[in-house]
């Protein structure tokens, strides 16, 4: 293995918490856009 120094894990978290933050902004802007 090449990526030793690097755990895929901690990546994939990172990128579930972002894919989860940006879940959360378009949910809230589409919830502001059907209250108009």
């Amino acid at each position: 293995m090449m990526l030793d120094g690097y755990p895929p894990i901690v990546s994939l978290q990172d990128f579930l918490a972002t894919c989860e933050n940006v879940f959360l902004i378009i949910f809230c802007v589409e919830m502001c856009i059907m209250r108009h």
